[in-house]
């Protein structure tokens, strides 16, 4: 994509400009830190090609931005992901990032990398009315001061030895890299070559562990392979790498998931303390489909922690009983779910052979009420209520009823399941011909109301024949 010189709002920073926006950056530390470090890496190593941008009423209204905001970004455009900086007593300037339609598509899906709290609230706060924003949260830890040194003879590395990595480690860090989605291959290969890092190595020469200094002046936390944990192998490499980078000038810093109890007390240990929080988010607009332009490793900051949905848990909770007669309408399960949760839910399932075609709903019946007529609020907020994340003290067939049950009081509904369910047993094994199963299907509607225009439709297959 070609360079764009200016935005509406915003100009290209000039290369004999950037230490005179670095002074300034310094005196709005802490709160600067990430875009301060970012672009001093960026003035003495030249990792990757940033471009950065500042208002065109500099410094009277400073707003400062920085493209791309990762080097690899889901569709590869140089102005789909970006940083911003603000001072946070001028956050009222950011209406210029809000008025900014050169630079910034905001009919596209935006991903914002590691954007102060207060500025990304201010955003979220404009953007509302355009779309919606998916966030995740971690924690700046900096070492302003000395390092604390750590007894290391008290975990000495057995059987193991550091050392600074090479070109050609590149590979394996980023395949253990959790966010390596968005940050290619190549920008590995050039810290390796430009910055300091550290690997621990088994005896056999294997890499059990690594960190390596960032492009924008963070030490990216390390990763263990899970066979080389507890070994005290990242006391060694955060210790060493922290001095190192403290005599190369920079400031140290780490990012943090709240809940990552490990990390938090290592840093603890060796110095560091908290600063401020940052945020990773993907901006969204309305109408754009949830999924489609995901980072996967959204909510794999620096230390992630695994993440496990109720929804699925409840359904892993559940799969000891049969459930092969219950099918949720695709109207309900595609408006509900993004694909990736689909994906999630189906492989938190057994896998459940479908039922032979003639003990499914018979064609009839499937074509007057099903296409036309999808699943209404009632039966999504059923589903989606505190009900259903309860499903493991419910066995499926008395799940299924009940939440019928309840449809029924709201809003009329085809197919009380038992009824619905008994008829197919008997088109199983009776060989009853396809019209009369048609007829008790309709007799075990709800009140006798017939299918229709804003009736609530539950398709339900038979089990298969003993």
């Amino acid at each position: 994509m070609e360079l764009v010189p200016e935005g509406k709002n915003f100009r290209l920073v000039q290369e004999a400009e950037l230490p005179e926006i670095l002074e300034f950056l310094s005196g709005h530390l802490p709160a600067a830190l990430k875009f301060h470090q970012a672009l001093k890496t960026f003035l003495n190593d030249r990792v990757w090609d940033f471009h950065f941008y500042i208002s065109k009423s500099w410094p009277d209204e400073p707003v400062a931005l920085h493209f791309p905001g990762m080097t690899s970004s889901p569709n590869g455009q140089l102005y789909e992901s970006f940083c911003v900086f603000c001072p946070l007593d001028r956050l009222d300037s950011l209406a210029l990032l809000r008025d900014e339609d050169v630079l910034v598509d905001w009919t596209r899906p935006i991903f914002l990398n590691f954007t102060h709290e207060a500025i990304m609230d201010r955003i979220q706060e404009f953007y509302k009315d355009r779309g919606t924003l998916d966030k995740v949260c971690g924690d700046v830890y900096v070492c302003d001061g000395e390092v604390h040194d750590q007894d290391l003879h008290s975990s000495p590395l057995l059987d193991a030895a550091m050392h600074e990595l090479r070109a050609e480690h590149a590979k394996d860090i980023h395949g253990l890299y959790p966010a390596n989605d968005m940050e290619c291959l190549e920008v590995f290969e050039k810290l390796l070559h430009a910055l300091p890092s550290y690997g621990v190595f088994s005896s056999s020469g294997e890499l059990a562990a690594w960190m390596v200094q960032s492009y924008y002046g963070a030490m990216f936390s390390m990763q263990t392979r899970p066979q080389f944990r507890r070994k005290g192998y990242g006391t060694h490499l955060a210790q060493s790498l922290t001095k190192l980078v403290i005599q190369r000038g920079y400031i140290p810093f780490v990012i943090i998931r709240p809940e990552n109890e490990a990390s938090l007390s290592l840093y603890h240990k060796l110095g560091f303390r908290r600063a401020y929080r940052t945020v990773r988010a993907v901006l969204r607009p309305q109408g754009w489909p949830r999924g489609a332009d995901d980072l996967t490793a959204l909510s794999s900051l620096m230390d992630p922690v695994p993440v496990v949905d109720p929804i699925v848990e409840s359904l892993a909770a559940a799969v000891p009983v049969p459930i092969e007669f219950v099918d949720v309408p695709a109207a309900f399960a595609d408006a509900e779910h993004p694909p990736e949760q689909q994906q999630q839910v189906s492989e938190a399932l057994p896998d459940i052979p479908a039922p032979p075609e003639e003990f499914a709903a018979p064609d009839a019946f499937r074509a007057d009420a099903v296409p036309a007529i999808p699943a209404p609020e009632a039966f999504r907020r059923v589903f989606t209520s505190e009900v259903f994340r309860k499903l493991p003290d419910l066995a499926p067939p008395e799940f299924i009823i009940g939440t019928l049950e309840v449809l029924a009081r709201e809003q009329p509904v085809v197919a009380a399941p038992e009824a619905f369910r008994n008829e197919a047993d008997v088109v199983a094994h009776v060989d009853i011909a396809p019209d009369e199963a048609m007829q008790g299907a309709q007799e075990a509607c709800v009140d006798g109301q017939p299918a229709g225009e804003g009736v609530a439709v539950v398709e339900l297959a038979a089990p298969a024949a003993e």
